[in-house]
Parts: structure tokens; sequence; C-alpha cells
């Protein structure tokens, strides 16, 4: 029977819980990594204050030819493109950018 000498037993131990270290960073660093996509991906996602219809009434809205009309609001919404979509009280529609509105609370 061979006998192996300590010092190599010890490297040949040493290599084996190297290799179970390497294991488990790998495991830790994927679940970290995995981690950091998905709070990525979720803080993409729209922070836009939800904002009831009741708390204005007015709208100044500015058309593309560059005349500004001011509407008593009955109702609006905004949709997802940033677009809102406001129905005066004479029934009008009025589908515009929100770079070109600015909706006004007055009491």
């Amino acid at each position: 029977m061979q006998e192996i000498p300590i010092q190599m037993m010890s490297q040949h131990t040493a290599n084996i819980f190297i290799k179970r270290i390497d294991k488990q960073m790998k495991k830790i660093i994927s679940i970290i990594l995995i981690t950091v996509i998905i709070l990525a991906f979720t803080s993409c996602s729209s922070n836009r204050k939800l904002i009831s219809n009741g708390e204005y009434n007015k709208a100044v809205i500015r058309f593309p030819d560059g005349s500004i009309v001011e509407v008593e609001i009955k109702n609006w919404t905004l949709l997802d493109n940033d677009e809102l979509v406001i129905i005066s009280k004479d029934g009008t529609k009025y589908l515009v950018n929100s770079v070109n509105c600015i909706l006004i609370r007055s009491e």
C-alpha cells in the first residue's frame, strides 16, 4: 500500500474545498444577478401618481396652430402614451398630448 504524504492530502482536501466554494459562489452570484435584473425591470414601470377625475375642472389646451383654448372639464382620462382625452362640459372631446395641456383645479 502506498502512503500519501500529508502535504498531498491537504492539497487534495483544499482543492475539494475550493471546488465546493466555487459552486456555492456561482449560486449566490446567480441569485444576486437575477434579483438585480428583476428589480431593474420592475423599476422601469410607470411610477405615475394616480389622479382622480374630480381634482381638475378646467383645462388649457394648446393646438398645433398656436391657438389656445380654455375648457370646462366634464371628464378626462390619461392614456398610457401620455395623451389626455378631455371631454368638455359642452360634449366636445379633445385628444391632446400632456405636453400641450394644463389641467387646473379652481374652486
